[in-house]
C-alpha cells in the first residue's frame, strides 16, 4: 500500500512509489525459482508493481485473484472466506477492521505462491494471537476497550477510526502525537481526522527528536481544533506520554475505545538526542490497574 509517508526522504509521491517498485524489480532480477508479487489489487497504484515482476497474484475485497467473502466482523477479529479460483477455505483472525481482512488475505496470498495446502495457511492465521502493536488489544477486565496501534498517517487515521466507530457502543479517545523533523503536513490532518471521528482527543508526545514538542503538538492540535474539539473539554495536550494514557484511562467509560496510536512496537522514545525505554502495551497496563484500583476505593 503506498500512503502519505515518508515523503521528507522521497520528496514526491511519485518518488516514494518508484522506491517501492525497488522491492519488486529486485525480485524480478534473482532468476532462481519464481519470481511472485503479491500486490494489493484495490491499491490506484497496482499496475506499477505487476508490471514489475514475471508473475503476480492480486487479493482484494472486491477484486484480484484472491478474495474475502462473507466476512463477518466483530471487535475482537474477522472471519470470512478465502477464494482463490475453484478453491475456498474459512479462516478466522484475531485482528480487527477490514484493513486486517487486507492483510490476511496478503498473507494467505503468500501461502498460496509457495503451494502451501489451504487447510496448514487456515490453521496458520487463527493461531495468530496477536502482532505487537498492531491492533493490541489489551483486557485487564477494565469496562472499556484499550487498542494499541503504530498508525502514524492520515490514510491510517482514516481507516481505524472509520472502522472501530460503528463497532464501538460508546466514544473513541485517541493517544497520539507526531514525530519531529518528519512530514511535518500531516499533523494537521491527524488531527482534524481525529477531531471527526473520536469523541476526545488526546495529543501527546512520539519522537520530538530535536523539534520543540510544543510546536509539534499545538500543529496537531489546529486541526483537531477545526473540527471542533475544544481544549480542556475534549481536547487534551499533555507532552508526557503516560500521563496522557493515563488521562485517556480516567475519562473512558463502559463501552468506550481506547487507541493508544503512533509508538505500537517501538521501545525507546527520541527526543534532545536521547534514547528512552519505552513499552507502550506496559505503559498502558499499569494506567488501566491505576483506574481500577481507583474504582474499587
Amino acid at each position: 500500500n503506498v500512503t502519505h509517508e515518508h515523503l521528507d526522504y522521497h520528496g514526491t509521491a511519485a518518488n516514494y512509489h518508484l522506491a517501492k517498485r525497488k522491492l519488486f524489480e529486485l525480485v524480478a532480477a534473482n532468476k532462481r525459482g519464481k519470481q511472485f508479487g503479491i500486490v494489493n489489487a484495490e491499491d490506484p497504484n497496482a499496475d506499477l508493481f505487476i508490471k514489475a515482476v514475471p508473475h503476480t497474484l492480486t487479493y482484494g475485497l472486491k477484486t484480484g485473484d484472491v478474495r474475502a467473502q462473507n466476512i463477518k466482523a466483530t471487535p475482537d477479529g474477522n472471519a470470512f472466506t478465502v477464494e482463490y479460483g475453484q478453491a475456498k477455505f474459512d479462516v478466522s483472525v484475531s485482528l480487527p477492521g477490514s484493513f486486517n481482512v487486507m492483510n490476511t488475505l496478503a498473507a494467505a496470498s503468500v501461502g498460496l505462491a509457495l503451494e502451501i495446502p489451504p487447510e496448514k495457511i487456515a490453521k496458520g492465521l487463527s493461531d495468530l494471537a496477536n502482532v505487537e502493536g498492531r491492533m493490541n488489544r489489551i483486557d485487564l477486565g477494565q469496562p472499556f476497550t484499550v487498542i494499541v496501534d503504530y498508525a502514524h498517517t492520515p490514510e491510517a487515521f482514516a481507516k481505524i477510526f472509520g472502522e472501530l466507530k460503528p463497532l464501538t457502543k460508546g466514544k473513541l479517545i485517541a493517544v497520539f502525537g507526531s514525530a519531529g523533523e518528519r512530514d511535518t503536513q500531516k499533523r494537521p490532518e491527524q488531527g482534524q481526522i481525529a477531531g471527526e471521528l473520536c469523541g476526545a482527543v488526546i495529543i501527546t508526545e512520539e519522537d520530538d527528536r530535536f523539534e520543540d514538542g510544543a510546536r509539534i503538538m499545538a500543529d496537531i492540535a489546529a486541526g483537531a481544533k477545526k473540527a471542533g474539539k475544544t481544549e480542556d473539554k475534549d481536547l487534551f495536550i499533555i507532552h508526557d506520554r503516560v500521563k496522557a494514557i493515563e488521562k485517556a484511562m480516567e475519562l473512558a467509560k463502559p463501552w468506550d475505545t481506547v487507541l493508544l496510536l503512533g509508538k505500537g512496537h517501538e521501545k525507546c522514545i527520541l527526543h534532545t538526542g536521547q534514547k528512552l525505554p519505552w513499552d507502550e502495551v506496559k505503559t498502558a497496563k499499569g494506567a488501566i490497574k491505576t483506574v481500577i484500583g481507583k474504582g474499587s476505593e
